[in-house]
Order: C-alpha cells, then structure tokens, then sequence
C-alpha cells in the first residue's frame, strides 16, 4: 500500500521533554509535560484524536516519525516526535485507491466553514506541484564527520568498551553532508529512491524548510489486529562487481562469524523485546540473503500474535532501538553513543511510519536516509561493532551505504 498525505488537520509533537497538540491552523489544544515516554504521550493523543473517528477509507491515520535518541531531534522541524494527521490522503493499492479528508470537529464547529475548508485542501493537494529546480550557487562539496581517521578511533574505543564487558555491541554512525549547487527536489529523490530501491520501503516527510526522505531496508515493524511482523537485519557487504565476486562476498557474509554474532544480537533482542507483549513469536532458525543495489544483509524476519489488541506505538517502544541500529544492552549502548558520536542523528535511525485509528500501522528504520533543507543535506550510515570487528571494514560498510542515498543526491544535480 501507497499513502500520500498533504496539509495537517492536526500536530502532535514532543520536544524538550513537553507534548503539545496543535489544530491544522497552529493553534494549541493541549500542552503538558511528554512525561516518562513520549510513544505514550503519542499515543494518548492518538486515541483521543482517532478513537471513534467517523470514516469509510484507509484514513485518518497519523504519520511522522521519532527522533533515534529520547533526547535528540534537535532540529525543529523533526523534534523527539512528530506526527500529523493529513487534511488529504490518497492511499492506493493495486489498482484501487482512496481518498480521505480529514478535520477536528468541535460542537461548536461550521458545517459550512468546515466543508469549504476541505474543499481548499483538496485543491491544494490537486496542486502539488514539485520544488523549483533553484539558481546554481557554486560546486557541490562533501564533508565527513568524522574524517576516515577519526572515525576508525572511535571503533576502537567501541571495542574497549565492548572488551570491558560494558556492552556486547554498539553501532557508530557517520554523518556526510553536501553543500550542492543547487536546491535539492524532493519530490524527484523521492521517486529516484523509490525506482532504485523498490524492494525498500520508501518515506518522505516535509516540515518548514527541511524533508527526511529514505528508502529504508528495514521494517521495525507492521501490525495488523493481532498480528506483526518486524525482523532481524544486521550483517553487511558490498555487492560484487561480476556475478562471481557477489557470489563469494555473499558466501563470507553467511560464513563470518563475526557477521553472524551480530545478526544473533539482533535477532535475540527482538525476540526478548516481544516476549512481554506477544502470546507466540516465529523467526526461522537461519537468516536468508537479502541483496540490495548496492549492499548485500542477513535477514530474518520475525512474526508474532499479540497477546491482547493494542496500538503499534507499544511495540515501536518495545523495539527502539533495535541493536541493528543501537546496540545491546539498549541503555549502556545508547549511553556510549552520547559519548563516542560528535552529532546528533535527529530521525536518521529512528522510527518513520503511520498508525491508523485502530492502532494499526507500519513504521520503518529510517536508515538510508537524508535531511534535506535547500541545497543542503545530512546523510548518516552506521556500523555494528562487535569485540572482533575491523575498523577498515567498517569504514568500508559505511561508505557503502552512504552511497544508497548519496548517488541519488548526486545525480539529481
């Protein structure tokens, strides 16, 4: 299924620890303290907003996405959480399609004023039309963050914390950023990603000035009644470039034991993050093969039955972060990634996706990502280490996938 949502009928966000709820025109409804958890902030809000909506289609859904860090989502634009509900969603599947207008409904609300609201949005949504290319403003230049050297030092002090016992595994993050001659379009990105990746799951969310867009890999997780899905990726390689070099690079991934603890890692965190919330849980006892234009995983899905009807955003809690993108154990990883990582991710990493009026939904890892604002961008790609990785490889696996996103970026200029 395919959702396109335009205008917002309604804001939910957390930043600096307080939660507010805003109408589509900006104004406050509510504002309190986010509290010990900004998923149930969300979802609070969610089941007042959503609970007993009147609707005939896929909607109203809400849709945004978490910052990786509790603490982060500095930008704010993408905060420690954002979701909105669509004034306008178009959601296909197929050859069948639905559109749902959306709008809060007060007892003293005008049939009339709310009707030709609608009516607006819609035609601003039959409007939409992508950014303007924008005037060339001089070379497209890259930087780094960390530099190669540096980075490979932070490996290292990850394996001394690994090797005193401190955390079984963390994954370190690189940051790329372009400063390009040009305005960068999402829409066109968007699209290239989509055609490039079309096994990916695709996202693209715009707020102010700024779009988190990506074509991620990995499904943290999709409910439906009872019933999720969610699944271990974690181990990486390059494709080869003749069928015979792919063939052994895809034969050392399945054979490393270093790329398959990791894969264990994950696999086992997922499994005991679901333990409390699901009455059974599958996953093959073996990883399969998962091959990507540019980057070869070991992946095993996951599958479960919950043990009572409930909101997706409980089992987005549940799992963030998996150790494919954080580490394990979740707090002393997510601890010496404050200390060891020069930035802050914002949404790279963390939970994109939409939850519908029955709790149901689908959010992704937003990895294979960017934050684009003008002709600016933020790509970020991450490694898992582990006590026995090597920080060239490493280095190698991060420039592999940075190349996911950046080569559409690239080409788009």
């Amino acid at each position: 299924m395919h959702l396109a949502g335009f205008g917002a009928a309604a804001t939910l966000r957390v930043a600096g620890g307080r939660f507010s709820l805003e109408d589509g025109d900006g104004r406050p409804i509510d504002a309190r303290s986010a509290g010990r958890s900004r998923f149930g902030a969300v979802e609070r809000a969610r089941a007042w907003l959503l609970d007993g909506a009147l609707s005939d289609g896929r909607g109203p859904i809400l849709a945004g996405g978490f910052a990786f860090d509790p603490r982060g989502g500095g930008d704010p634009d993408f905060p420690a959480a954002l979701l909105r509900l669509p004034r306008v969603l178009l959601a296909t599947r197929g050859a069948r399609a639905a559109m749902t207008l959306s709008d809060l409904v007060f007892p003293r609300s005008d049939p009339r004023r709310l009707a030709a609201g609608l009516l607006e949005a819609l035609d601003d949504a039959m409007g939409a039309q992508p950014m303007a290319e924008g005037a060339p403003s001089g070379a497209t230049r890259i930087e780094a963050e960390p530099d190669p050297a540096a980075w490979m030092r932070l490996v290292d002090a990850a394996r001394r914390r690994i090797g005193d016992g401190a955390i079984e595994k963390v994954v370190l993050a690189r940051r790329c950023r372009i400063r390009a001659a040009r305005a960068f379009d999402p829409h066109a990105i968007h699209a290239a990603l989509a055609e490039r990746y079309p096994a990916c799951i695709g996202f693209a969310f715009g707020r102010g000035a700024g779009t988190f867009l990506g074509a991620s890999p990995e499904m943290l997780v999709r409910q439906e009644g009872l019933r999720i899905a969610s699944g271990s990726l974690a181990g990486t390689t390059a494709r080869g470039r003749s069928p015979a070099e792919d063939r052994r690079l895809a034969r050392a991934l399945v054979e490393s034991k270093k790329e398959q603890e990791e894969h264990a890692i994950v696999l086992r965190a997922i499994r005991e993050s679901l333990a409390t919330l699901c009455r059974e849980i599958r996953s093959p006892e073996s990883p399969r093969l998962v091959r990507l234009e540019n980057v070869q995983h070991l992946h095993t899905p996951v599958t479960g039955t919950l043990r009572s009807p409930g909101s997706i955003l409980s089992v987005v809690e549940a799992l963030h972060p998996t150790p494919a993108v954080g580490g394990w154990p979740r707090a002393e990883s997510l601890r010496v990634l404050r200390a060891l990582e020069p930035f802050d991710r914002g949404w790279y990493a963390g939970p994109v996706g939409w939850v519908d009026a029955a709790g149901n939904g689908e959010f992704a890892v937003g990895i294979r990502s960017a934050r684009i604002r003008g002709n600016e961008a933020d790509l970020f790609a991450g490694a898992g280490i582990v006590h026995d990785s090597d920080p060239s490889d490493e280095l190698r696996e991060t420039r592999a996938k940075l190349r996911a996103v950046l080569d559409v970026l690239l080409e788009s200029q």
